[in-house]
């Protein structure tokens, strides 16, 4: 029911609608799976996906992350800092407004 009210919205927009093969459970797998890759602690995103027992969605969801980047490794480029030591051409500039006591 709300992926056809989503859809409607979405229509009335001119956005494509969402697929008619997303289903509840598809997106509470893919919120599990996307949070342990991004290293959240298991009890929230249990909590969060409704798991009254955090290991399941640990044994589950996380193994497959690992999996996934197990067999992805070989083909990753390195992550690159967003920050590496050295300074930018363009700083940016902050000036408090005026009227201000500092």
């Amino acid at each position: 029911m709300a992926i056809w009210a989503a859809n409607v919205e979405l229509e009335a927009k001119g956005i494509a609608p969402i697929s008619e093969r997303v289903s509840a459970h598809s997106l509470r797998r893919t919120y599990a799976s996307l949070r342990f890759a991004c290293g959240d602690d298991p009890v929230y995103v249990a909590e969060q996906g409704g798991w009254a027992d955090p290991s399941f969605p640990i044994k589950v969801y996380a193994k497959a992350v690992r999996r996934r980047e197990r067999l992805a490794g070989a083909h990753r480029k390195p992550a690159t800092p967003p920050f590496n030591g050295q300074q930018s051409a363009a700083k940016p500039t902050i000036t408090p407004p005026k009227g201000l006591p500092w």
